[in-house]
């Protein structure tokens, strides 16, 4: 055989065993372990805005990629609880009141690169403070019966909230009074005198403590603190005296007892006293109203008086006027009597005590102190790692192949052109 066939059989076996090596090594698929960290930040979240973080990770080729996994820590800084949400139309973690979080969860690689979203919602973290509510002195005039004063516990706050409210109400000189705490449509009611709902009703002291929740979903409504007068009677009474007269040629005479113009009692009157004549002479004594009065000297009958006494020289006389009358004048009718000579002078002293009630109505101030505790909204801080891992398709083996392979190909095809210059040489 010669030299130039060994050449030439030489360059073939190279450039099969290329062909062979660079097909073999081109069939083999690797995959290679890949990790990412898509974003690692530290932020605040304030209570009245949610928190969102957009992030992602693109593949050049999504058919080359598998085992994809999502991995995420948050924590507060301060051990805060939060509620969080990883979505984007479709939601992979969600968790709600926690300070801290692990999640785990294998989106597709095409919906990781399209971009998904961390939300952070601060709607639990709050610190409880105690702030004053109200302090004020609330006037109720005598001419009225209530008066009050009002307060707003909390005015746009980041979220509602339930309100406490401790306090007292004082009447300064420690007159009774009612005390009510209402929201505005109560209020109403009160005036009215109708039924109503309160936060905190008392009756009938001069002093209160109070303590009562305003709910959340109410917490924004302004608050009225109302003080209403207790109605208080007090005795009153009142000495009276006067003559009656009734000169010889009267047959009778009267005199009468007018009540002020204010006169405001309340239930009945009680009229007590004596009538003496100053000097013995007989009488007889009647006590009328202004009707009676009337048919009396009309000579009209029956009559009702209050009073009657007859043939004495002196009289002690208990009565009662009802309320609805005691504003209207008492006439004191005093008559000749046997044996009293018809031509005698008389001079009747009336001495009496008039007796009610009235109701008792002084200025009254009644000091309004309050305080309110809720829990305050606050801010928090977070921080936060997401990171990805997953498998990538390597074509490191296929490279490798085609430059073994081609190698050994081109070796190959180089022994060929040497065989053929030797067979060239060698025929010469």
């Amino acid at each position: 055989m010669g030299l130039a066939k060994i050449v030439a059989i030489a360059g073939l076996a190279l450039i099969l065993l290329g062909v062979v090596l660079a097909v073999a090594l081109m069939a083999q698929v690797t995959w290679e372990p890949k990790s990412d960290i898509l974003v690692s930040e530290s932020t605040t979240v304030s209570a009245w805005f949610n928190y969102t973080r957009p992030f992602s990770r693109i593949f050049a080729r999504a058919e080359d990629v598998r085992n994809l996994v999502v991995k995420g820590h948050i924590e507060e800084a301060g051990g805060r609880p939060f509620d969080l949400e990883v979505s984007n139309g479709k939601v992979y973690a969600k968790a709600a009141n926690v300070s801290s979080y692990d999640f785990t969860f294998s989106p597709s690689p095409a919906e990781l690169s399209a971009g998904l979203k961390l939300v952070i919602a601060n709607v639990r973290a709050a610190a409880p403070v105690t702030e004053s509510f109200v302090k004020e002195t609330v006037t109720v005039a005598s001419f009225a019966n209530t008066s009050y004063t009002f307060a707003t516990p909390l005015t746009l706050p980041p979220r509602k909230v339930p309100v406490e409210v401790r306090g007292t109400a004082k009447e300064k000189s420690g007159y009774k009074f009612n005390f009510y705490v209402v929201d505005k449509d109560n209020l109403a009611l009160l005036e009215a005198g109708a039924p109503f709902k309160a936060y905190y009703a008392g009756k009938g002291y001069s002093q209160y403590e109070y303590t009562f929740v305003i709910p959340a979903e109410r917490c924004t409504e302004t608050v009225y603190f109302v003080s209403e007068r207790v109605r208080e009677l007090r005795a009153r009474e009142e000495n009276f005296t006067f003559t009656v007269s009734v000169f010889s040629f009267m047959e009778w005479g009267y005199w009468w007892y007018s009540p002020p113009p204010l006169f405001e009692p309340v239930g009945d009157v009680t009229f007590t006293g004596k009538a003496a004549e100053t000097k013995g002479y007989t009488f007889d004594l009647l006590i009328l109203s202004e009707e009676d009065l009337e048919r009396y000297r009309a000579g009209a009958q029956p009559l009702s008086p209050y009073f009657t006494g007859r043939g004495k020289s002196s009289y002690e006389f208990s009565f009662t006027v009802p309320a609805e009358k005691a504003r209207k004048s008492l006439y004191f009718v005093v008559k000749k009597a046997p044996p009293t000579p018809s031509d005698a002078d008389l001079k009747v002293l009336v001495e009496g005590k008039k007796r009610w009630s009235e109701e008792f109505r002084p200025e009254l101030n009644v000091l309004v102190d309050a305080t309110k505790s809720y829990p305050k909204p606050v801010d928090i801080t977070v921080r936060y790692t997401i990171e990805a891992s997953w498998e990538e398709k390597s074509y490191a083996g296929a490279v490798a192949g085609m430059l073994v392979g081609g190698g050994l190909a081109g070796l190959g095809l180089l022994l060929l052109i040497a065989a053929a210059v030797i067979k060239f040489v060698f025929k010469k």
